[in-house]
């Protein structure tokens, strides 16, 4: 029988199904949900329906493994510099701690959409100290972070560093004179 409904017609009355669905579990929200459901039942434009702005923007401009390896480095790097302070090493001035700062929301959106991805639904790098819940450091952070394991990989990626090592990863954070 589903071979007799067009592609596009099924498509869409699993989606308004799924919202229906959606509409009795979420109380709070039912009244949005409901909305895209006839959204999708009377054929509107698809970017009308929830969500579908952040994933065409996805579509557009996908996560690379380059930066998916980038993000999981830059974690890396501060779990180590984070075991490091708890062993004894003493933050370079000014820095007082190696809490994740995140990623600016507004310019790294993607690589703070991940790393929120690696911590809350693949619960890892949990045990790493962060500046905010959220991982939005409100500011632009890919250049430090470049910074930081650049003086990483140049110390032979160590995790457990000496005081020296430490220093000279930790002072990478700050922006050269």
């Amino acid at each position: 029988m589903a071979n007799d409904i067009p592609d596009d017609i099924f498509k869409r009355l699993v989606l308004a199904n799924q919202y229906e669905i959606l509409a009795l579990l979420d109380k709070g929200s039912a009244g949005d949900w409901e909305a895209a459901a006839e959204i999708a039942r009377e054929f509107q434009p698809y970017t009308s329906l929830p969500g579908m702005d952040a994933m065409l923007d996805y579509r557009r401009d996908p996560l690379t493994i380059e930066e998916q390896d980038f993000v999981m480095d830059a974690m890396e790097v501060f779990a180590i510099l984070q075991d490091a302070e708890k062993r004894g090493c003493t933050p370079p001035a000014p820095y007082a701690a190696s809490a994740f700062p995140g990623f600016d929301g507004n310019n790294e959106t993607k690589l703070m959409a991940y790393a929120r991805d690696l911590r809350d639904r693949q619960h890892k790098w949990q045990y790493v100290d962060v500046a905010s819940k959220d991982l939005n450091s409100h500011h632009p952070r890919v250049d430090m972070y470049e910074r930081v394991i650049k003086a990483w990989k140049d110390e032979g990626k160590p995790h457990k560093l000496s005081n020296d090592q430490y220093t000279r990863i930790a002072g990478a954070r700050a922006y050269p004179t």
